[in-house]
């Protein structure tokens, strides 16, 4: 029988979708953040062609996991920014590259940010030597959006109030 899980969170830890760092439950140092930064600009970039973000929310039955996909809107981005910029602790560095983020892609085409979003990915895996992690993440949120269900941004909402 299928039914909803909800991830506590999206990119990091034990009990996210992503499993980056899968043996932690929070972020204990730059590369934690590093990693969850580079997980965010990599998801927000679209390099699978699905227009769409990850979500919190997957359809498990068995083993079988289908994660649920928002379509790509700005507004989901902005969050998840703020998230990252004023909730999450890091390093100075990677918070400056994500306020320069914001502040470019304001106005901007999707597109555009999406092209901008894959060149920091690409910078700040360069910068902080994370050619590891940025082949763990693109393999693996290639795989969780082609096997992805794609909601619209109210669909998933509703979710996300039923499942506080």
């Amino acid at each position: 029988m299928s039914r909803i899980f909800k991830f506590e969170n999206i990119y990091f830890g034990k009990n996210s979708l992503v499993k980056l760092f899968a043996n932690k439950t929070h972020l204990e140092n730059h590369v934690d953040y590093d990693g969850t930064t580079l997980a965010f600009l990599l998801d927000v970039s679209d390099f699978t062609n699905t227009d769409t973000l990850l979500s919190h929310f997957a359809i498990i039955n068995g083993n079988e996991i289908k994660p649920i996909l928002i379509e790509w809107n700005l507004k989901t981005i902005h969050g998840r920014l703020l998230i990252l910029l004023n909730q999450l602790p890091g390093s100075h560095d990677t918070k400056m590259l994500l306020k320069e983020f914001e502040s470019i892609i304001e106005n901007q085409k999707p597109e555009t940010i999406k092209y901008i979003a894959g060149q920091y990915a690409r910078a700040l895996t360069d910068a902080k030597s994370l050619q590891s992690i940025y082949n763990f993440l693109v393999q693996r949120i290639y795989l969780l959006k082609s096997i992805g269900i794609k909601k619209s941004e109210e669909e998933v909402k509703r979710l996300a109030e039923i499942y506080r």
